[in-house]
């Protein structure tokens, strides 16, 4: 029983394999570029670092020569200043801006995913974990194939962030320009010899759609494939279905051919299946799929349905006339289809697993897609191709039973954690779309079961009772549970809506014009360009926090030293508003204030303004720095 939970987590496994439209862990690191086992500890003085001369990029080929046709590597070489370090990749903390290489992709060239270099750890002040990052010289490599004739050069773009141990630099980013030194393939000592083997085509050998990895989803494919054997209604057949082909062959050799025309159908049938998706995913965009906030969370609900389903809350049910079909397995074109009704007659009891696959397989390459529903079906098939040439084995078949329909609820359960994460990917990028729904959608969740109550409560009254005064009147209460909750969310979610616009409307012409809005003084304030400027003209003392998602030094020195006392208590006072920059966007207005106002290009930073006086700026401070700052005993 435990082995069947296990391949059972196996087949589900599939669902969060990396794939080329989604963010995933890199491939091995470049074999030459080694992290040391040592943790180093941020700290010292801090100095202000150029950061136009943080990075230093440069590229070669390895071979120096690119043969057509044949693998090579684009090694980019990133040069790091000793006084900055960059975030590797991935990131390790949630805000961190990873180091990462892209290269567009031109005509005749395949170009594979970049293998990142492990980051070494790195100890920050205030955080309990390491950060992975980059320092003095990192190699990133690019596998390239590229066709005779190709066109060059590669566009070659750097992402990265250089921090030091006092703050972090802008994100940023640069292109450059990198020629392929393509040449014609060496001939071969058969092509020499004139017994030459025709050479794969330049498009059949290629990095990007086929990764290392591929083989790791098949064989967790074959293995998802034979767990679905185990479920209630296929393990019952599978001894009926070989003691048939055994009846129909008369010898053990023509039992195992027939049986391998059997296996093939089961294939086949997987295949078949497979290929709808296939067509769909090449029309798609992987890479910005999850973006749509109703289709993630649509690919969530369907793979909960199937969950659901798995587990028993209801019953696939084949049309009768399936049933009907009987083909006879006494040839290899009645093994073939013969295995093919095999596959579909377990429909009842896979095909909530097939239907998850077919819901998230929409986010996948097409060739990603193929190679799951094909290895499902070879892990599907291989009991009936092994027991078909050892039929003896028969016996020791398992019979159904708890452990069976254990497999099953695991199963489901596994596919309902798949569902949350598609489910949970896509309200973020609803409430990141429409902040004010943020604090509404514990309502959407209760009219989505109200709904379900309702439309429930009629289904089962006309299953339940043909009268028609009774389906009437549990109609009409069906609707109206449905009604009412869908109507009180709607209402709610317009009122945030209208809410939300008016506040930033007033916030934007108290700030513009200088209207009735009060200045919040017991809290932070959002920047918005203005309100400095009216806090001063006020006779506010403005306390500036420039800060942003990736930057963990600004949470570090607000933990320490700004959100406790004595500063806690001397910004709530009504003298000081308190102001936080958010730099996380790279279209935050608060980068023209950090670039041109105040000259600066690397954060954290903490600005101090009072009316006449010059600006107090630190990169790094203590409470009493902020204090004296404060009440200008700095000046």
């Amino acid at each position: 029983m435990w082995r069947n939970l296990l391949t059972s987590v196996c087949l589900l496994a599939m669902l969060c394999l990396p794939t080329s439209g989604q963010e995933t862990a890199p491939p091995p690191e470049v074999s030459d570029v080694v992290a040391p086992a040592e943790t180093m500890v941020a700290g010292g003085p801090f100095e202000q670092a150029d950061p136009a001369k943080a990075v230093t990029i440069s590229t070669r080929w390895e071979p120096a020569e690119v043969r057509a046709g044949e693998k090579a590597q684009l090694i980019v070489v990133l040069t790091i200043n000793p006084a900055f370090h960059l975030n590797a990749y991935p990131a390790s903390m949630e805000g961190l801006v990873p180091t990462s290489v892209i290269v567009a992709p031109v005509k005749g060239v395949k170009v594979g995913k970049p293998k990142y270099p492990t980051g070494k750890p790195l100890m920050m002040v205030g955080l309990d974990q390491p950060v992975k990052v980059y320092t003095d010289k990192v190699e990133i490599a690019v596998p390239i194939i590229a066709k005779a004739g190709a066109i060059g050069p590669l566009a070659v773009t750097v992402n990265w962030q250089a921090c030091t141990d006092e703050y972090c630099e802008i994100p940023d980013s640069r292109t450059i320009d990198v020629g392929i030194p393509v040449v014609e393939s060496a001939p071969t000592g058969d092509e020499e010899s004139g017994n030459a083997k025709p050479r794969a085509a330049s498009g059949e050998n290629t990095i990007a759609a086929v990764p290392d990895t591929w083989w790791i989803t098949a064989l967790l494919g074959i293995l998802g494939g034979f767990v679905l054997n185990l479920t209630p209604c296929v393990l019952s057949v599978i001894p009926i279905k070989i003691l048939t082909l055994t009846q129909h062959a008369g010898s053990r050799g023509r039992t195992f051919y027939l049986g391998a025309w059997m296996a093939l159908g089961v294939v086949m049938f997987w295949v078949v299946a497979g290929l709808p998706m296939a067509l769909i995913s090449t029309a798609l965009d992987p890479s910005r799929i999850f973006g749509i906030w109703w289709l993630t969370v649509g690919i969530g609900v369907i793979i909960g349905i199937m969950g659901a389903g798995i587990m028993g809350l209801f019953l696939l049910n084949l049309p009768q006339a399936v049933y009907k079909v009987n083909p006879k397995a006494d040839t290899p074109t009645g093994s073939f289809i013969f295995g093919v009704m095999t596959a579909v007659l377990g429909l009842p009891c896979f095909g909530f697993v097939a239907g998850a696959l077919l819901a998230a397989a929409a986010s996948w390459p097409w060739w990603l897609t193929m190679v799951v529903f094909a290895s499902l079906g070879v892990g599907m098939a291989l009991p009936y191709l092994i027991l078909a040439g050892f039929p003896g084995w028969l016996e020791r078949i398992p019979r159904t039973g708890p452990a069976s329909e254990l497999v099953k609820q695991v199963m489901g359960l596994l596919l309902m954690a798949a569902a949350a994460y598609f489910i949970g990917s896509g309200l973020i990028a609803l409430v990141q779309d429409a902040p004010y729904i943020g604090k509404e959608l514990h309502w959407w969740a209760v009219a989505l079961l109200a709904s379900l109550a309702g439309l429930w409560l009629i289904v089962r009254t006309f299953a339940i009772t043909p009268g028609i005064g009774k389906r009437t009147i549990f109609t009409l209460v069906g609707l109206f549970i449905a009604g009412a909750a869908v109507f009180y969310a709607i209402t709610t979610t317009a009122n945030a809506r209208e809410a939300y616009q008016l506040k930033q409307a007033a916030l934007a012409e108290a700030i513009t014009q200088g209207g009735p809005m009060p200045l919040i003084t017991t809290t932070w304030m959002d920047y918005t360009p203005g309100l400095p400027e009216r806090a001063l003209a006020e006779g506010k003392i403005v306390v500036m926090d420039f800060t942003a998602a990736w930057c963990l030094n600004c949470k570090a020195l607000k933990a320490a030293v700004l959100n406790v006392e004595p500063v806690k208590s001397r910004l709530a006072k009504e003298d000081v508003v308190s102001i936080t920059v958010d730099l996380t966007s790279t279209n935050a207005p608060g980068w023209t204030l950090l670039r041109e106002t105040y000259k600066r290009t690397g954060i954290p930073l903490l600005v101090v303004l009072k009316d006449g006086a010059e600006p107090w700026l630190a990169n790094g401070y203590t409470s009493g720095d902020v204090i004296n700052a404060i009440d200008g005993k700095n000046e």
